[in-house]
């Protein structure tokens, strides 16, 4: 299973783009992530979409994976009406974009713009944020089944995608083109630690528990989502903040989570989120990393 890489060219000028492309491929890059930026500027503009394209043929590379943005124009569980209008719009048009050239699964996050804004209103209540979820679903998921790509959603940090919430949703919506994303590090973030404790974690994963309890995942709930898993975002952390640190790097038992995810029957894709521009880790050792996992996970699924 070869592995989708993250990379924003909307951060790079584009004069560059194929530089940074061909330097992919020379690496041994094959599949790509159409990141949130990037798919919504595709959204937003034909011309953009068709020129990237032109390049990613240049270079022998595609888009395998893609995840949309968030926001209140893109949240599964915005409650303003205007915005869900609007939301239903992007949703139609980034799968017909992401079938257009034959990606395979589309991600998206439930949504936690309730607690961002930084109002002290109190948010809907969990129930009714379920709610809008499924309202949501109900509707894009038929969509999905059209152009047939998987939609999946991750779990991120917040009380609306917790793997409880997230589990009842996959029980309640069955659908070849609907599954799970599996997020390491937002997993781990939520994972107890006899060190730790949440008044630990960073600012910005407090802020989305200011009306509800924190409480920590159980480690064995993530057996019971794995028949719906379907891809992974896998990088690493401290299990305080979401550092998107190679895979490594930081506290994730790495050989734990590729044992597990060999038993996940629907796995298509894994995907790297790895900030590596960021951290300065060279294109070799990106790969090299993602290589072994690789050949761990099919070794893991070959004796399933």
């Amino acid at each position: 299973m070869q592995t989708s890489h993250y990379l924003n060219l909307d951060m790079i000028p584009e004069y560059c783009r194929r530089f940074h492309l061909a330097n992919w491929q020379e690496a041994g890059g094959r599949k790509m992530i159409l990141p949130y930026a990037m798919l919504e500027h595709a959204v937003r503009d034909e011309k953009y979409f068709s020129s990237l394209m032109k390049d990613m043929e240049r270079c022998n590379l595609r888009f395998y994976d893609a995840h949309v943005p968030w926001g209140e124009e893109w949240a599964l569980n915005t409650c303003d009406p205007e915005k869900r209008k609007k939301m239903f719009d992007n949703f139609q048009c980034a799968l017909s974009i992401c079938a257009s050239v034959g990606i395979k699964t589309v991600t998206a996050h439930v949504g936690d713009n309730f607690f961002r804004a930084g109002s002290e209103i109190k948010p809907p209540s969990i129930k009714e944020r379920r709610n809008l979820l499924y309202n949501s679903l109900e509707k894009i998921i038929p969509e999905a089944e059209k152009y047939q790509v998987i939609l999946c959603i991750e779990n991120v940090f917040s009380p609306a995608d917790s793997f409880d919430e997230l589990l009842l949703c996959f029980q309640r919506f069955s659908s070849p083109c609907f599954g799970f994303c599996y997020d390491t590090g937002h997993a781990n973030i939520r994972m107890p630690d006899p060190v730790k404790t949440p008044d630990m974690a960073a600012d910005y994963i407090r802020e989305l528990w200011r009306f509800d309890e924190w409480y920590y995942e159980d480690r064995d709930k993530f057996d019971e989502l794995l028949e719906y898993t379907v891809t992974c975002h896998l990088h690493d952390n401290d299990g305080l903040g979401d550092w998107h640190m190679l895979p490594g790097k930081g506290k994730i038992d790495w050989d734990k989570v590729i044992k597990k995810l060999g038993h996940a029957k629907r796995l298509v894709s894994i995907q790297n989120e790895c900030a590596y521009i960021y951290y300065g880790y060279s294109l070799r050792r990106v790969m090299n990393t993602f290589f072994r996992i690789e050949e761990k996970l099919d070794r893991e699924r070959n004796t399933q």
